[in-house]
């Protein structure tokens, strides 16, 4: 799923979190709306919305679509969807202007705790609106956290922050004076292993206290990135790793062993796997790391054929393919494990075509892509609706469950500090051997 211009994208943590873009207000209501209304269900019917706003109507359609088309994520996660909707029905009769009907979605979106839904198709006033307001989107400091016991630690340091000479196995103590926990609930954001996230464009200062026990203020910028390489993928740079598309890189670090890492699935990720597996044809085993893997390509029997995978350990359709990888897999996922990436996750492991291993289960959030677009027609917004995977974990599904690996490798802020990423660790002593039988089965086609 790609993001163009005409597309305002929004990622979320695991606990939904609020928006904090700043728009405008006292800009003109915009285009009107169209006087068939949709009942709670999708279904019109006349009078539902009857005496509401225009704004109203496209703020209260949306949540009564949400709530019917997401209800068995809703119900998986535990999260009660009615309160949610009084709370947005009665704050749509204080909209007044394009820019609040827009803030208020998204908010909204943010509720639903999704990470592929996005609001599409702007229209030229929304998008004029958009661009005349500075809007703000949510941006990261280059810095990876580790939750320990209520204390944080850097695991992994990037961009500003690496510049800036913070080293992984660091305590996060402060942020702007505060402790980062307080700072972090001040801000509304959930206190989770990943990375602190802001409103893009303001500096802070950050206390740290080096391995020495020493303390360090470091003053850095929060900035606003499509790039998922800050929350995605080793906690190490790996050598020799080269891109391969979008959201894709490879490469052979290791003496018989490839590596692969995906960070955003789409549709053209098939023919860009193939062309990396290609290039890593001569090694016998290869690490998939999906750690921070998110996405909607709808096609995951397209991902699978690239791995040889059939049903129960059996070779694939593509087993005559060169391009296809026949030797061991093992496959890393995390918390942030997200969409597709825990469909093709599960595949592989209940295929018993690789082995899993990880700090955590996947995220636990699966579905097909739909679209619904507001009544006046001024924007659609995409979510993932009905859940996929329901056969995966004895038929218990993925929904609200995720995919957990055989073993669990946790972080450490000593590895971390050491500069080791266990999982990569983990998986390099794995493939110097057979993989163990009783998870595995696969044997090559050729």
């Amino acid at each position: 799923m790609n993001d163009s211009p005409t597309t305002l994208p929004w990622r979320f943590a695991r606990s939904a979190v609020s928006l904090g873009l700043m728009l405008p207000l006292g800009l003109p209501l915009g285009l009107p709306v169209s006087a068939t209304p949709v009942s709670p269900r999708g279904y019109h019917s006349p009078g539902y919305y009857s005496g509401m706003s225009p704004l109203q109507v496209d703020l209260v359609s949306l949540t009564d679509r949400l709530g019917y088309r997401v209800k068995h994520s809703l119900a998986a996660r535990g999260i009660d969807w009615e309160p949610i909707k009084e709370r947005f029905k009665a704050r749509a009769k204080a909209l007044r202007t394009d820019a609040q009907l827009v803030d208020a979605c998204l908010e909204l979106l943010a509720e639903v705790g999704d990470s592929q839904a996005k609001i599409t198709g702007l229209t030229e006033p929304i998008l004029a609106i958009l661009a005349s307001s500075n809007a703000k989107t949510n941006g990261r400091p280059g810095l990876r956290l580790l939750s320990v016991k209520q204390r944080w630690y850097v695991l992994r340091a990037d961009r500003e922050a690496l510049a800036a000479g913070v080293c992984a196995g660091w305590e996060v103590e402060t942020v702007d004076g505060l402790p980062v926990s307080d700072w972090m609930k001040a801000a509304g954001l959930p206190l989770a292993p990943g990375c602190l996230r802001h409103p893009s464009g303001q500096a802070h200062r950050i206390g740290f206290r080096d391995r020495k026990r020493r303390k360090k203020v470091v003053r850095l910028n929060w900035r606003a990135s499509e790039d998922l390489a800050e929350i995605s993928g080793p906690v190490v740079a790996l050598p020799g790793i080269q891109p391969s598309g979008e959201g894709l890189a490879y490469g052979s670090p290791f003496d018989g062993i490839g590596y692969v890492q995906i960070s955003k699935l789409t549709e053209r990720t098939p023919s860009a796997l193939k062309r990396s597996l290609l290039g890593i044809e001569n090694d016998t085993g290869l690490v998939l790391d999906l750690r921070g893997c998110v996405g909607a390509a709808e096609n995951v029997e397209a991902l699978l054929q690239c791995f040889d995978c059939g049903e129960n350990g059996a070779p694939g359709a593509g087993s005559m393919d060169p391009a296809t990888f026949q030797g061991q897999i093992v496959v890393i996922v995390d918390a942030d494990t997200r969409g597709t990436a825990e469909l093709l996750a599960g595949e592989l492991k209940e295929r018993r075509r690789a082995y899993l291993i990880g700090p955590a289960g996947t995220h636990g959030s699966v579905g097909s892509l739909e679209s619904f677009t507001v009544r006046s027609g001024k924007f659609s917004v995409r979510y993932l609706a009905e859940p996929r995977g329901t056969h995966l974990n004895e038929g218990r599904g993925v929904e609200g469950i995720g995919i957990e690996p055989h073993v669990t490798v946790p972080y450490t802020r000593q590895l971390a500090a050491a500069g080791i990423d266990p999982c990569i660790q983990r998986a390099r002593k794995r493939l110097g051997s057979r993989l163990p039988r009783k998870h595995v089965t696969y044997a090559p086609g050729r």
